[in-house]
């Protein structure tokens, strides 16, 4: 069976596993997966501030900083973020 292929609209009515929009990471929209799906700390770091901007969409997408995540995802604290950062190295 293949995988299911997610679009942004989905995202506006669907919430999703990390895993099944890490499959789908290409098609999506960084501020709407921002703003519509429950993320991890991880998922944030690796994808939304990924510093090559490779996910990034468009110029918004580039855009999205520490704050917008703590905005829109405020159960993700901003010492997580740091942490990874520092693991990272």
């Amino acid at each position: 069976m293949a995988p299911l292929k997610i679009k942004n609209d989905d995202l506006l009515m669907n919430q999703y596993t990390i895993d099944m929009l890490e499959q789908n990471i290409n098609n999506l929209s960084l501020w709407t997966l921002l703003k519509t799906q429950h993320l991890n700390a991880i998922f944030c770091f690796k994808y939304i501030l990924d510093s090559n901007e490779r996910y990034a969409k468009d110029e918004d997408d580039e855009d999205i900083c520490l704050r917008d995540i703590i905005q829109w995802q405020p159960h993700i604290q901003e010492k997580e973020i740091y942490s990874l950062f520092t693991a990272k190295g």
